[in-house]
């Protein structure tokens, strides 16, 4: 299946491959008195092969998942990662290097996080920035494809390439395993109880979660959302305001109102959404990202509540194209993104596609508080915005009021059927854009990243541009406004260790995801490709502070570094500049003679874009 596109012939026969196979053995085994029979072996064998590895690649991976979520792993282990997102993984991976008993926690149905669930269009700021272990992920990941150039994947290569990378490894991993208790003594994790009954203990942990629950449960110090927004005197926070998503004054009020109340992500308000008043009481936002194709799909199904929802849906599209009209957002890009105001579909390898949302913002929403306070809940949430999302989509489709371009961008469009098999071609999980972050010892803010750039004991380099979706959707007199943050490019800066610490709770816990940053900051950190780079300074500091059996901030700066550098991982901006040339060097804000790093500045595209309301 990779690297090139299997006969559709095949790709309808999917079910059948068992059988083909097995039939296949049969075969072979009466053959050994044909003249030919060593040629015709080879050809069957390499036949089978392809069917097998090629094409039942996610069933073999459903078998994987199926075989890890019934093993016992209760026990006493060095270091024990909570989250199996790519920044677990890659923490699992480097702690390897130095201790032997590594548990990798994934609260899902598989590993790789967001990767392994629809975003095979991943986010890298500055490429020559990704080193180390992230930087062999996207090797293997072009290796499978035959491609040095490709930055993308399709979810069960993510996925196939993850475990590919862990078997090479002693780490035991277990799946779809929530963690209920976690306990506290003395200032140290000593164990966590996984599904009511398997204690797993260890010297060290990391929250290498999306959610950020061990982080909770251990009553480290920790932020919710843009709570702390203003906390830091950052001027680009300033620039988050409220914008109008759509006017519908000229429309029945009383329909509107209803019509709006309907939508389960549109809060109603009764006072003006101020910037101070409202914005730091919002929350991180979430959505799925969704692996389409035209080719072998499972066409989408609107959900229960689907007639409930068409009326808002019309006023909402009607808001945000008063004219009718697509203007500079409707286009297909060179690389074969398609990219309207609804939605930016982005190619992928072998015909397949990341869905994500475009500029109107009507498929990304605030995740609400009770996801993170009410993990039971999750789970009927989560099947409430996977139901709202395909209804919309099959709304975007079908409807006749949406704009013609809108429907003819999504047209053909379903579900890759040949992804996530056993979940109804769904992601096993959303894609959250925040978690509890901890209160670290160090607080990576906008002052770092755009003006001071370089920290003190880095152990990581950040290149994303500031990027903070909405937090709140509210609809309040006849309009529905969204608050905006920023949209900025940013140069490469170095992350410290100290914002991976917590400043109060357990002294042997470190966060590899939801790290000490301002809620401004933290839309530049949340990529995959960094938090793998996260990943591997959290596992290498725990293993070491495991082997040596003192706290994890104890462990030292400059020994810490000279492991990271070993294990390929650049973490001075300078020394990475002095592998550019002079053009790269100053396209990157440094001296094109000595690399010293200059302040980077540039002014918010926002406001040209979007209204906004007095702040």
């Amino acid at each position: 299946m990779r690297g090139g596109v299997i006969c559709e012939h095949w790709l309808r026969h999917i079910r059948a491959l068992r059988n083909i196979q097995a039939r296949s053995l049969v075969v072979f085994a009466g053959m050994s008195s044909h003249p030919y029979s060593g040629f015709r072996r080879l050809l069957i064998l390499g036949l089978v092969s392809f069917l097998t590895v090629g094409i039942l690649g996610p069933q073999v991976q459903v078998d994987q998942r199926e075989a890890a979520q019934q093993e016992s792993v209760t026990g006493d282990y060095d270091v024990i990662i909570y989250g199996g997102t790519p920044s677990g993984i890659v923490a699992a991976i480097a702690a390897d290097k130095y201790v032997n008993k590594i548990l990798l926690v994934s609260e899902r149905e598989t590993v790789g996080g967001a990767i392994s669930n629809g975003l095979g269009a991943v986010d890298v700021g500055a490429r020559f920035a990704v080193t180390g272990i992230a930087r062999d992920f996207f090797t293997n990941v072009q290796k499978s494809y035959g491609d040095h150039t490709m930055w993308r994947t399709e979810p069960h290569v993510a996925e196939s390439t993850f475990l590919n990378m862990l078997k090479r490894t002693n780490v035991r991993v277990t799946t779809s395993r929530s963690l209920q208790h976690t306990t506290v003594s003395d200032g140290r994790i000593s164990c966590l109880t996984l599904d009511h009954e398997s204690q797993v203990c260890a010297q060290q942990f990391i929250d290498a979660s999306y959610t950020g629950d061990l982080i909770v449960q251990s009553h480290a110090a920790n932020v919710l959302g843009p709570a702390d927004l203003y906390a830091f005197h950052e001027p680009e926070a300033d620039h988050r305001h409220f914008a109008r998503m759509g006017s519908f004054r000229e429309l029945d009020p009383n329909r509107v109102s209803a019509a709006m109340k309907s939508i389960p992500y549109i809060r109603s308000s009764t006072t003006l959404p101020y910037f101070r008043g409202t914005v730091s009481g919002g929350s991180p936002s979430w959505t799925y990202r969704l692996c389409l194709t035209r080719g072998y799909k499972r066409p989408f199904v609107p959900g229960p509540n689907y007639n409930e929802y068409i009326d808002a849906w019309r006023l909402l599209l009607k808001a945000q194209y008063p004219r009718g009209q697509c203007r500079q957002w409707c286009r297909v890009k060179s690389n074969g993104t398609i990219q309207t105001k609804l939605w930016q579909i982005v190619r992928l390898p072998n015909g397949k596609y990341d869905l994500n949302a475009g500029t109107a913002q009507l498929t990304n929403f605030p995740i609400g508080t009770d996801y993170f306070a009410h993990p039971e809940a999750r789970a009927g949430l989560e099947r409430r915005l996977q139901a709202y999302l395909e209804s919309f989509l099959y709304f975007a489709q079908h409807d006749e009021t949406v704009p013609p371009f809108e429907r003819q961008a999504l047209s053909g469009f379903g579900l890759c059927a040949d992804e996530f098999i056993d979940n109804n071609n769904w992601p096993y999980a959303p894609y959250i854009r925040g978690g509890t972050r901890i209160i670290g010892r160090s607080t990576l803010t906008t002052e770092n990243i755009m003006r001071q750039r370089t920290s003190t004991h880095p152990i990581t380099i950040g290149s994303y541009l500031l990027d903070n979706k909405s937090s709140q959707i509210v609809y309040w007199k006849g309009s529905v406004y969204r608050d905006v943050g920023l949209f900025l490019k940013a140069p490469v800066y170095e992350i410290p260790f100290g914002a991976l610490v917590p400043k109060h709770g357990p002294n042997n816990l470190l966060s590899s995801v939801n790290i000490s940053a301002s809620p401004t900051a933290f839309g530049s950190v949340r990529i995959e490709a960094q938090f793998m780079e996260l990943g591997q300074a959290a596992g290498t500091a725990s293993a070491l502070a495991a082997k040596q059996k003192i706290p994890v901030a104890r462990v030292s700066a400059s020994i810490l570094e000279t492991h990271l550098h070993e294990g390929g991982l650049v973490t001075s901006i300078v020394n990475l500049c002095r592998n550019l040339d002079v053009n790269a060097r100053a396209k990157y804000s440094f001296d094109p003679v000595t690399c010293k790093p200059h302040h980077y500045t540039q002014e918010t595209p926002y406001d040209r874009l979007y209204g906004q309301l007095p702040r």
